[in-house]
């Protein structure tokens, strides 16, 4: 890594004291080491490095048309890294808008499938700005229906839908996010096998969790359940990533809880749940997002101890999910709220148990957190778990117990 550093040091300094613009493989460079910074959580490093390539790109592209593509997927690319997190809408605005104006300009169908590329990215890894994600994906699917089939992979194809299904959802949960959710699980279907891509079984769990997400929100619970056994069955079959396959049955897991918890089933509910926080805690990554998961999973499963009267266990329970919650790096209104949702259970708990003074201290807590919260227009409701393909999240969709 030391001696990476080193080669970005050099190759920055060559770039100040050169005279002409640099080359389209220099921008490349500079964009593969902002990404292989990003990865090793070198943040400064990644900004200094990124915010070059950025430049240099927009100062190339400023040259002529044939360059504005490299300037688009260069700042959509570079707006996707977690060190840019706090800057990324601006910028893949930017990017998509650059990218939007050179597809017009060009006209060819080439020039138009890297709009669609620029535009999922945004919609994928935007995952903190669902209205702008609903934006750019709907787009990237306007796009799509008009290009051959044979210029759109199935992987990029797959992508959208699941992605613009799952925006859809997190903003409205409505008939319409269903409708593209069981669009993705009838696209995927075919190509998911036993013998096929892991990546299209992958595909086709994904896409069946989203789809019972949004039969739950509209009240299908009964559907919503059998969506929910095929998508678990699917990530116990997978066997391409062990890492990525715990994390996705643990996922899958945690929802089909909540559905049971939903139907009454609170038995069956609490072996669910018991197993997706097992899982949890046995994956290898304790990043941000795999908390995340196990805080939401104890959650859940704090909600079904409290409906048995398990006060006691409910309250060990929550306990721990509150704790998680307090050491994740909050950075928008839905994070912060899954904070306040911890707090007030925990604060009913001890209220049940008769602890009234500590119930009210932590829901004074509640209260003065849930002031804080701001309403962004842009970003008023959670777009969930983080990879891409996206997951629609129902985790606190039983409310307060």
């Amino acid at each position: 890594m030391e001696w990476q550093l080193q080669q970005a040091e050099q190759l920055l300094q060559a770039m100040i004291e050169a005279e002409d613009v640099p080359t389209i493989e220099v921008i490349y460079r500079l964009r593969d080491l902002a990404r292989l910074l990003d990865q090793f959580k070198l943040q400064e490093e990644c900004l200094v490095v990124g915010d070059c390539a950025i430049k240099l790109a927009q100062a190339l592209g400023s040259r002529g048309l044939e360059f504005q593509k490299e300037q688009a997927e260069t700042i959509s690319l570079i707006a996707g890294l977690g060190a840019y997190k706090p800057r990324a809408r601006p910028l893949f605005i930017q990017a998509t808008s650059v990218c939007e104006a050179f597809a017009i300009e060009d006209g060819s169908e080439s020039a138009k499938i890297t709009l669609v590329k620029v535009l999922t990215h945004a919609g994928t890894r935007g995952k903190a700005y669902p209205v702008l994600c609903v934006q750019w994906l709907g787009r990237a699917m306007d796009l799509i229906a008009d290009l051959p089939l044979t210029m759109v992979t199935d992987e990029l194809r797959g992508t959208i839908y699941i992605n613009y299904g799952c925006s859809l959802g997190n903003l409205k949960g409505d008939s319409k996010a269903l409708a593209i959710a069981e669009r993705a699980v009838a696209f995927y279907r075919p190509l998911a096998s036993e013998y096929g891509p892991p990546s299209y079984n992958r595909g086709l769990a994904v896409a069946l969790h989203n789809c019972g997400t949004a039969l739950s929100k509209m009240g299908r619970h009964d559907d919503a359940l059998s969506v929910r056994q095929e998508a678990v069955y699917l990530y116990r079959t997978l066997d391409d990533d062990e890492q990525e396959q715990k994390e996705g049955l643990a996922y899958a897991l945690s929802h089909y809880g909540v559905t049971l918890s939903k139907m009454g089933r609170h038995d069956d509910a609490l072996s669910v749940k018991q197993e997706a926080i097992s899982l949890y805690r046995n994956l290898n990554d304790a990043g941000q997002e795999q908390k995340k998961g196990l805080a939401d999973a104890l959650y859940n499963y704090g909600v079904a101890l409290s409906k048995m009267r398990r006060h006691e266990d409910a309250l060990r329970v929550r306990q721990e999910a509150l704790s998680l919650y307090r050491t994740l790096d909050f950075d928008g209104h839905e994070q912060k709220k899954g904070l306040v949702d911890a707090l007030y259970n925990y604060g009913v708990t001890l209220s049940k148990m008769g602890r009234h003074d500590d119930a009210l201290s932590v829901r004074q807590e509640a209260l003065s957190l849930y002031r804080t919260l701001t309403v962004d227009p842009f970003n008023h409701r959670h777009s969930s778990n983080a990879s891409s393909p996206a997951y629609q999240s129902d985790s606190h969709a039983s409310g307060y117990h």
